[in-house]
């Protein structure tokens, strides 16, 4: 593909499946640019470029989050925490209402 050429829907996305990317999907912004949205096993990915002069407007990608890692449990228990913080609050207030 010369460098002048826009790339193509097909040509992107098969790009992103060398890459590993699957469950593609096309649609168009708003504004009639083109997105496209791929998930890897460990990755989301969206490309947004106008098709007519090739430019890319966006490429961002985020890290999928791991189910399996403890990182959910630490963040749970930092939740409860807090939470517990706001019921003695509240049990503080309940204890001057009765006054």
């Amino acid at each position: 593909m010369p460098a002048s050429a826009a790339p193509t829907v097909e040509e992107i996305i098969a790009q992103l499946e060398a890459q590993g990317y699957t469950d593609v999907s096309v649609s168009r912004t708003w504004l009639g640019r083109i997105r496209i949205e791929a998930e890897s096993g460990t990755h989301e990915r969206e490309i947004v470029f106008n098709q007519r002069t090739g430019e890319i407007l966006r490429d961002f990608w985020e890290e999928l989050e791991d189910d399996g890692d403890d990182d959910d449990v630490e963040e749970s228990e930092e939740a409860d925490e807090e939470g517990s913080d706001e019921g003695d609050d509240s049990e503080d207030e309940d204890e001057g209402d009765d006054d």
